[in-house]
């Protein structure tokens, strides 16, 4: 589910907003997504990103349907 925490970077946006975290929380259940139909992607800060892959290893996605990519790598 596209997410951007910082909406009014971008008037058009017409997704998803806040914290990529809460997104997650709220719609991996209600949707019935797991490591049998779907692969997560997460882009952003990478503390976001182990945040995002905490919550679904515990939502048992398998590690190899998690993807990432890293920015604001010092």
């Amino acid at each position: 589910m596209p997410t951007v925490s910082r909406p009014w970077a971008d008037p058009d946006w017409k997704g998803e907003t806040g914290r990529v975290e809460d997104v997650i929380r709220k719609y991996s259940d209600e949707l019935g997504y797991d490591s049998s139909n779907a692969i997560a992607y997460a882009c952003g800060h990478p503390q976001m990103i182990e945040n995002a892959k905490g919550i679904l290893t515990r939502r048992r996605f398998a590690k190899e349907r998690l993807r990432e990519e890293k920015y604001f790598v010092g």
